[in-house]
């Protein structure tokens, strides 16, 4: 009867283990460099939000950021208490883009291009 070394097949399975999180840490680290809002497209939405192009809420959005109370990063991210003067212009955003952008996601909510 052949002896089975168990200590091998444990440290195989951990290293197997060990090189699929070092890949998905990189795809994921890809993933959010390429979410980054760049700063001319935050100074767009400065711009049409504080000209009340985009509506009232967002219009105190882009005071308080002009301030220095807040940053669209913030506002958008949800960590701000002033967050829900976004919510207007994201229900806005979801009911013109939300058939395109649900296209682009797969299953978990990730982008569909990971599961090709």
């Amino acid at each position: 009867m052949a002896t089975v070394d168990h200590a091998m097949k444990i440290k195989a399975a951990v290293s197997a283990i060990d090189t699929a999180l070092d890949e998905l840490e990189q795809k994921l680290a890809s993933f959010k460099a390429s979410c980054q809002v760049p700063a001319e497209v935050w100074q767009g939405l400065q711009e049409k939000a504080a000209s009340g192009e985009l509506g009232a809420d967002m219009q105190a959005a882009a005071g308080l950021v002009s301030g220095g109370a807040e940053t669209w990063d913030s506002l958008f991210s949800g960590k701000s208490t002033n967050s829900d003067l976004v919510i207007s212009h994201l229900d806005a955003m979801q009911a013109e883009h939300g058939a395109a952008a649900a296209a682009g996601v797969g299953p978990n909510g990730m982008p569909a291009e990971l599961y090709q």
